[in-house]
């Protein structure tokens, strides 16, 4: 993908231009909003995904993306915030971020949402021909295999692209919401790992998935994915066969405080719906989407 990356900072930039580098990415530079703006307004069409640091001189990264908005791209955008901006990500959500990440992080953690990114994207001659759909209904079942995610999403995110677009719905969020949703009930659901593991040590996180997926116990529980559109809205419903969650303990989607104690998957679900169910068990969500009149 050919990148935006925009930071005041230097000594950071450079780090990320060798990381997005290493990883095949063409990267385009800007120190601040401004630039950013002035670059991406001249080539738009040349720009996959836009990383901005949230708060800048001049141009912030959330006034960057309200302007990138206002003039109806549909860029995706993933912000660095800090710590102590952590209300700014909540913000940067409810304009419709992409996705964020708090600093200091992982080099991993920029090239796994990438990743989502990419599995997500499609090129814009892939769907030559649109349809109008007011009511149809989709159901899937898949076992316990994190390695077949992409290709649901992908799969539901061709076949429903067009539909969301004439309802006003930013198809790459939705598809980023299926997903994070998907991947909670593989992992957490039927595989029954905790995420407190991920925050100790990606890699023991990573390697447990791999050898609960080979144990025929767990890899063998299945995820149904329910979707349906009409006229009024996207409704998709995703249900494991783990032992689920009390959901009733989340904390509030609007208090920064609570990016540090809840799944950044979830709460990017909350901001992005219209409304999120939890069955009394906590192993089914229904998330709606209502359509833009």
């Amino acid at each position: 993908m050919k990148i935006l990356l925009v930071d005041d900072e230097n000594d950071f930039l450079k780090v990320l231009i060798r990381l997005l580098s290493s990883c095949g990415h063409k990267v385009e530079t800007a120190e601040n909003g401004a630039i950013a703006w002035e670059k991406f307004s001249q080539s738009a069409e040349m720009i996959d995904a836009i990383v901005t640091d949230i708060n800048m001189p001049g141009l912030s990264g959330l006034e960057l993306l309200s302007k990138i908005r206002k003039h109806n791209y549909e860029v995706p955008v993933i912000f660095m915030t800090g710590e102590r901006e952590l209300e700014y990500a909540i913000q940067a959500l409810k304009f419709d971020a992409f996705d964020f990440l708090i600093k200091p992080f992982e080099a991993k953690q920029l090239t796994e949402v990438l990743k989502k990114l990419e599995s997500i994207k499609i090129p814009a001659d892939a769907l030559q021909e649109t349809f109008q759909v007011y009511e149809e209904k989709m159901q899937i079942t898949i076992p316990s295999r994190t390695s077949l995610v992409p290709s649901v999403i992908k799969h539901l995110h061709v076949h429903f692209k067009s539909v969301l677009e004439i309802y006003k719905i930013n198809h790459y969020k939705y598809a980023l919401c299926l997903q994070e949703a998907l991947l909670n009930g593989i992992i957490h659901g039927n595989l029954g790992i905790s995420s407190d593991i991920k925050e100790t040590s990606w890699q023991q996180f990573n390697n447990l998935i791999k050898e609960k997926e080979a144990i025929q116990e767990f890899a063998d529980k299945k995820i149904f994915i329910s979707c349906y559109l009409n006229q009024k809205a996207v409704e998709c419903i995703i249900q494991d066969e783990g032992g689920g969650f009390n959901h009733q303990n989340l904390p509030n989607p609007n208090d920064p405080n609570s990016l540090l104690c809840s799944g950044r998957g979830i709460l990017i679900i909350q901001q992005f719906m219209d409304e999120v169910i939890w069955n009394q068990a906590g192993n089914s969500i229904k998330m709606i989407k209502r359509r833009v009149r």
